[in-house]
């Protein structure tokens, strides 16, 4: 009986003790899974937030912002390029250690019209690991700048509807400035070309001028390019090759170049993409407008219409490729997001319009009078390439000759050269 007592002690003490075991690690493995919950739903939380974290970084990257602002920016001509340059200058000015390429032969670089040359700029011992800025005119070669320009730039570019920039071409270089005095005479411009080889050295009307362009315009003219896919030109296309199909393998090599190529169409729009693509501050992107002009409506004949076609073809297939690819990356940028940033854009527009004082700038060209009928009258005994390289030296102030006769041989070959003014020819225009 006694041993019957003891083994249900025995047992009595190890049922409370199993059960207190139990209960123990029942309490035990509540805690565990209480803290593990915890931590779970801690670390889902860290992995909710660092989602859209990183999906906003890999969101960033499309428009990264860079450290060092490098640019290169092609300026087609009479496409709103003065006032883009305008803008990208005050990225520059972010940043004075950047190191730009001079314009030479100004306002050109690299042999404007021939095509961009590295050995025809000048450039310091600062540029030896690159430059970090090419702003100007030139003739996109994209081997010769990427030989001398910081891998990391971006390449930026303009453009605008084609008939509108052949439009204002005409009235920039030839009518309106011929029409009044001329307070801003560039010989390396040369202003009044093809124009005056077109015409007979006349002036003549917008209309009148686009029939004789159609059968008298050819590649010998002196910057024939201004009247014949000037933008196409400007961007390295070779104007004798008029197939369709070069024309669209040349805009899909250039898309793959350019990290954004503007159009003065959608100009805010345009803008807009820019600020995100150098992380710019609102300010900074608001346009001070260049060169701007108003002409009056122009109605083509059938026989206009054609003729204008056949001397934009180029330019028309450039522009509308590029103006559908600034479509998509407003897309991809957001059409609501975009329409809300445009109107913020307009406001300070608007606002600093109306804070704006503007001021008529004159300017006092009658001692310069002799002066420059003098450069013309030497001129007129010296060869082209001797009276160009003259020229080159005078507008840059340099002391290069050598370079300077490179240069001048360079833009010859590209029909860069123009007749110097002959006295008749100033007094007609110039009203002398």
């Amino acid at each position: 009986m006694r041993c019957n007592r003891r083994e249900l002690a025995i047992l009595f003490v190890y049922c409370v003790s199993l059960l207190l075991f139990v209960h123990l690690r029942g309490v035990w493995r509540k805690e565990k899974n209480a803290y593990t919950d915890d931590e779970r739903s801690s670390r889902n939380e860290i992995q909710h937030t660092l989602v859209p974290i990183n999906r906003r970084r890999q969101q960033s990257n499309l428009f990264s912002c860079p450290s060092n602002p490098s640019f290169v920016y092609v300026k087609t001509h009479k496409t709103g390029s003065g006032t883009l340059a305008g803008i990208l200058k005050r990225l520059r000015a972010r940043n004075k250690s950047l190191n730009t390429i001079p314009k030479f032969p100004p306002p050109y670089a690299g042999g404007y019209p021939g095509s961009f040359r590295r050995d025809l700029t000048i450039t310091s011992d600062d540029m030896k690991s690159g430059a970090d800025i090419l702003l100007a005119h030139f003739r996109f070669d994209e081997t010769e700048v990427r030989e001398i320009m910081n891998p990391q730039a971006k390449y930026i570019s303009i453009m605008r509807n084609p008939k509108n920039q052949f439009q204002s071409s005409f009235y920039y270089f030839y009518y309106s400035r011929y029409r009044q005095t001329v307070t801003s005479f560039k010989k390396m411009a040369c202003q009044g070309y093809p124009y005056l080889h077109v015409t007979g050295n006349r002036l003549v009307p917008f209309s009148q001028y686009l029939e004789l362009a159609g059968t008298k315009l050819d590649r010998t003219a002196p910057w024939y390019f201004r009247s014949l896919n000037n933008q196409a030109f400007d961007l390295g296309l070779d104007p004798a090759k008029l197939s369709r199909e070069y024309v669209l393998n040349e805009a899909k090599r250039l898309d793959s170049v350019f990290d954004l190529v503007l159009i003065l169409d959608h100009l805010l729009e345009s803008l807009v993409l820019l600020k995100t693509l150098f992380c710019m501050e609102w300010e900074e992107i608001i346009p001070t407008f260049v060169n701007s002009r108003q002409y009056d409506d122009i109605v083509y004949s059938e026989k206009g219409e054609a003729i204008l076609r056949k001397l934009t073809f180029q330019d028309q297939i450039l522009y509308d490729y590029f103006n559908a690819s600034l479509w998509r990356k407003i897309r991809a940028y957001g059409e609501e997001r975009m329409a809300k940033d445009v109107q913020h854009l307009k406001s300070l527009i608007e606002a600093e319009s109306s804070s704006a004082n503007p001021q008529v700038k004159v300017e006092a060209v009658a001692s310069n009078k002799i002066k420059r009928r003098a450069v013309r009258e030497l001129s007129m005994t010296l060869s082209i390439e001797d009276a160009l390289t003259r020229d080159i030296l005078e507008n840059s102030k340099g002391k290069n000759e050598t370079l300077a006769r490179s240069v001048a041989r360079h833009m010859i070959k590209a029909a860069g050269s123009c007749p110097h003014y002959s006295l008749e020819v100033d007094s007609l225009f110039h009203g002398r």
